[in-house]
């Protein structure tokens, strides 16, 4: 069965797509996934929580919905372009497609990963300096006999 993935009469290989293209996908979306839910603890109030995970999964939903109709539009297109003797297939197409969306991301990432890094290093120091030596030294005893405690059982 010849399709239009081949073209190029390259032969497809089902282990570099697993590795290279499935497996990377799996590890960032288990790493991805729980940064997000963990961030929208850390900055959200008690009071906002439930709305802020309802947004994630609209947005997540939107985005689903949007990838479908830009899969069927680039697949439709057909485009056939040569870029010094490199001439994408359509799925190659969907993946520089992917690649331009991650690059126009990356500075609304970064300068937001900046912002929540320098409010999260005052917010430390604040916290540290209210902290007295006293009062640590005091949650220590506290924490110590628990292992005895546990052993005792």
């Amino acid at each position: 069965m010849h399709s239009g993935a081949q073209r190029d009469g390259g032969e497809t290989n089902p282990a570099l797509a697993l590795v290279c293209g499935v497996l990377p996908l799996a590890v960032g979306e288990a790493l991805g996934t729980p940064v997000l839910l963990a961030a929208t603890r850390r900055y959200s109030t008690t009071a906002q929580r439930s709305i802020s995970f309802s947004i994630i999964y609209m947005i997540m939903n939107v985005g689903y919905l949007a990838a479908g109709y830009i899969f069927d539009y680039v697949r439709q297109l057909d485009f056939h372009i040569n870029i010094g003797g490199f001439e994408p297939t359509t799925h190659q197409q969907l993946f520089i497609v992917s690649l331009v969306f991650e690059i126009l991301l990356f500075p609304a990432i970064y300068f937001l990963r900046r912002s929540a890094d320098k409010n999260a290093t005052t917010q430390l120091l604040v916290e540290a300096q209210r902290i007295s030596g006293a009062e640590l030294a005091g949650l220590c005893g506290k924490v110590r006999p628990t292992p005895a405690e546990l052993f005792r059982r």
